[in-house]
This record gives C-alpha cells, sequence and structure tokens, in this order.
C-alpha cells in the first residue's frame, strides 16, 4: 500500500545570521510566514514567501547536503537554513512520513526517490505571487550540474583526498602483517589515507609496530578504540568497533568516501581502482548506498568475467565502500547490541533497502584466515570461502560503468528475463550452462537449488 501522506510543514522565513548552531536555529518569524495549510497535498503545490518560492515535489530527491555532516531536521529549522544559504541550497529534502529534513545542494536536481521522499525547492528572486498553484513566471532553477534526474557528474576516477582505507584489526599481527602487505602492493595505495583502526588495547603496542612498519608505503595513521567491557558478546565488539571507524572516517577527519577492510583479507591488484571507478555512482544515483569488492557466490565454478559488476540487494560486505550522506542516515540508529551482527542489521534493520549495492562478479578480497570470530578451520563456511575466484585483472580495465545506473541496469535486467525459459525448480539438476532460464522458488527450496548450483548455502536473497 502507499504510504499515508506526510503532514504538511509549515515553510519559515530566514534566520539570523548570528545563529551560527544549526542546531540553535532562531524561529522564523511568523509574520508573512506560510501556514502548514499553505501547501496542497498534490505536488507542484507553490507558496510565495517575500521574494523566494517553496515548490512541493512527491517522490523526489534533492542530491548532496547543504552541510557536509548531511544533519536532519524539524522542516522549520531545515527551511530556514536553507533560505540562509539561499546562494547554494536548491531546497529541502524530507522522509515521507513528514519526519526530518535536510537542506540541500540539489545534484542530482529532482531525481526519482526510492523511498518516496518529498522534497520542496527553493527559487528566489521571484518578483511576485504564484496563483493558482502554478509557478508565475520562469520554470524553477536548473541544477549547477546535470539535467533533472540522474545529474551527470564528474565519472572520473576519484581524485586522492575524498577517500581513506579503514583497515579493521583487533590483536592479530600476523593477519594485519599479510594484509598491509597486499594492500601497499596497489599501484596507486601511497596516494591514498590509510587507518589501522584497533580495539584491543592489551595488544596496542605490538598491532601499531606492525602498522608503523608501512608507514614509507602508505600515508598512514592508527587509531586506538577504548574497549568499555569485556563482558559483551563478540558480535557487540565488532559493531562497536565498526561503529568507531565510521565515526573517525567520516565525522572526525572528515572524508566523503571510506573503504572498510577487514585485517583477514588480501586484496586483488585492482582493489582500489574498483572504488575510484565506481565511487561517482554513489554521487549519482541514489538508488545505491555501497560498493563492494565480495560477491557472495564468486565461486571458481560460477564466475569468469572479471571485468563485470552488477547491483545486488544483499549487503555483501569484506571489503566495501560507503560515502558520507549514508553514514549520516544510520549513524543515529546503529545498534549497540546487534544480535545477529552488524552487517545483517545492516542488510535488514537499517532502512536502507530498496537501495543496493555494486560488486564485481570476481571478487577482489580474499579470506585467508581460518581462527576468526566467524571463519573456523574444517567449517562449512571456511570450505566455501576456499571455493572463491581470486581477480588477476589490473587497474584501468573495467571500462565505461554507466550500464550500472538504476534504469538502465533495471531496463537490461527486464529484458534479460523476457527473453529467458521459464523453468519449474525440478528442472535444475539437469540444467545446461549455456541458454537462460527463469526458475521460480520458494525460501524452503532454496538448500536444494544451493546443492545444485553449487551456490553460498544459506543465502536466499542471490540477486
Amino acid at each position: 500500500p502507499a504510504p499515508p501522506e506526510e503532514p504538511r510543514p509549515r515553510v519559515g522565513a530566514a534566520v539570523s545570521e548570528a545563529a551560527s548552531d544549526p542546531a540553535t536555529v532562531a524561529a522564523p518569524s511568523a509574520a508573512g510566514a506560510p501556514t502548514a495549510a499553505s501547501f496542497s497535498a498534490a505536488a507542484g503545490s507553490v507558496v510565495v514567501q517575500g521574494d523566494c518560492q517553496w515548490e512541493r515535489h512527491t517522490a523526489k530527491f534533492l542530491g548532496e547536503c547543504v552541510e557536509p555532516s548531511c544533519r536532519e531536521y524539524d522542516f522549520r529549522q531545515a527551511s530556514s537554513i536553507c533560505l540562509r544559504e539561499r546562494s547554494s541550497c536548491r531546497g529541502i529534502t524530507c522522509g515521507w512520513s513528514g519526519g526530518r529534513c535536510s537542506p540541500r545542494l540539489g545534484i542530482p536536481f529532482l531525481a526519482e526517490s526510492p523511498t518516496r521522499e518529498v522534497s520542496y525547492s527553493l527559487r528566489c528572486g521571484v518578483g511576485g505571487a504564484a496563483q493558482d498553484g502554478g509557478v508565475s513566471g520562469a520554470a524553477l532553477p536548473a541544477p549547477r550540474r546535470g539535467p533533472t534526474g540522474y545529474g551527470k557528474l564528474n565519472r572520473q576516477p576519484l581524485d586522492p583526498g575524498r577517500l581513506i582505507v579503514v583497515v579493521i584489526a583487533h590483536n592479530r599481527d600476523d593477519c594485519l602483517r599479510k594484509c598491509l602487505q597486499s594492500l601497499a602492493a596497489q599501484p596507486d595505495a601511497k596516494a591514498f589515507s590509510t587507518a589501522v583502526s584497533l580495539d584491543d588495547p592489551a595488544t596496542f603496542g605490538r598491532m601499531e609496530a606492525v602498522a608503523r612498519q608501512f608507514s614509507g608505503q602508505l600515508d598512514l595513521d592508527v587509531w586506538r578504540k577504548e574497549f568499555r567491557s569485556p563482558k559483551i558478546q563478540a558480535t557487540a565488539k565488532i559493531s562497536e568497533h565498526f561503529r568507531f571507524a565510521l565515526t573517525n572516517a567520516f565525522d572526525r577527519v572528515g572524508f566523503e568516501f571510506a573503504v572498510f577492510l577487514e585485517n583477514d583479507l588480501t586484496v586483488s591488484p585492482d582493489f582500489l581502482w574498483l572504488f575510484r571507478s565506481t565511487a561517482w555512482l554513489l554521487e549519482e544515483d541514489p538508488t545505491l548506498y555501497c560498493v563492494s569488492a565480495w560477491n557472495d557466490n564468486g565461486m571458481g565454478n560460477l564466475v569468469s568475467d572479471e571485468k563485470r559488476l552488477f547491483r545486488t540487494d544483499y549487503f555483501p560486505g569484506l571489503g566495501w565502500m560507503m560515502r558520507n550522506d549514508t553514514w549520516a542516515k544510520v549513524k543515529p540508529i546503529w545498534p549497540s547490541f546487534p544480535s545477529t551482527g552488524w552487517d545483517h542489521w545492516l542488510r535488514h534493520g537499517s532502512g536502507l533497502r530498496p537501495r543496493e549495492c555494486i560488486v564485481p562478479e570476481v571478487s577482489r578480497t580474499h579470506h585467508f584466515d581460518t581462527h576468526g570470530t566467524n571463519v573456523h578451520s574444517g567449517s562449512e563456511l571456511a570450505k566455501s570461502l576456499e571455493r572463491m575466484a581470486a581477480s588477476s585483472l589490473q587497474p584501468g580495465k573495467l571500462g565505461d560503468l554507466s550500464y550500472l545506473l538504476h534504469d538502465r541496469y533495471e531496463a537490461s535486467l527486464q529484458t534479460l528475463v523476457q527473453d529467458a525459459e521459464r523453468r519449474d525448480v525440478t528442472y535444475i539438476p539437469s540444467l545446461v550452462r549455456e541458454g537462460k532460464f527463469v526458475v521460480p522458488y520458494v525460501r524452503e527450496q532454496y538448500a536444494d537449488l544451493a546443492r545444485w548450483l553449487q551456490l553460498a548455502p544459506g543465502e536466499p536473497p542471490t540477486a
């Protein structure tokens, strides 16, 4: 069912220039300010305030926040900040339920919102009232970059200064050494910032000593997280460590993009290039929230095309990149004690779905340790990891990645499904490798499907 119509917000006036702290934004003056009822429920409703004009757009999204933190406010505060920053602010975007709002730069400008957000575009210098709910005078201003919809940004590989690689480590100095050796072998590793994040005070000394051995090969920093309680479960410890690393990367040192890599992983030759080449997709396409180097079904018997990337609604982890605007959304609700792990929460409890991630057909990270929290020697998971293909693709070979933009990807996927033969699940054991097939199944049948097709066990969402 469609979500209920959100409460109609009240448009405020500009705040005083003296109000430097957004948390203490001065209340807009009531004189001449539109009331909540000023906006009709229909899209395109217009309210004029002085020489500025607000227009309501349902299921639309204004990209890029005015503030680096992408902080959210009630409608009144957000609209006041936007008016104050009118030279750059193109409006505000709010949740579909009329909840928190944030001032936006509008890059992209009024793109389709997969979560049915509601946006209010701002245009100043109108000089006259709009009548009958229409826009008087010229049309709304174009975004600073790109057309309405997906604004075409700079699609070049990401430059140094915008991305940090964070290695998550606990107390295994042998694992950390092997991971950093692999990372330091990347052709452009020295150009990007790297941080080793530690969470075991008892081993800070020897872990940091290992990290410092690579200071000549990497632009390296070490972060120390004090461990708060020895009694909490391992899943909660790991979740707290990731929260610490995310907060440091985005809030303390202020990077726009961050790649998170556990220290029991080594990386393929184009690991950094993968993230540099796909960062623009997270900027341009609001239906994406991460890029991962890992494919859960990247076994050698199932994959072959090292250049192919695809979209999935299942968060893969194991070497992944997020942008600061996504962190701003999940930070307030990050779980302190996730019973099944922070990654499981990110998939199912974070509210990020139906947004998706970009992953490679052939993984760019490789799990080498069998003495961790989740991987044990001889276990089914360890055996599955041993079957993973390793990519040897060199940097600069991925080509044009615009096929991963939502509309193009959906169109090609629909064509693929329409051209495929539909077969019953019982046909799977005799499936030939040539051809395209659509096989509907129910969750209870997945175990058999995984065995027949040699997919990752226990992972029904194979998208």
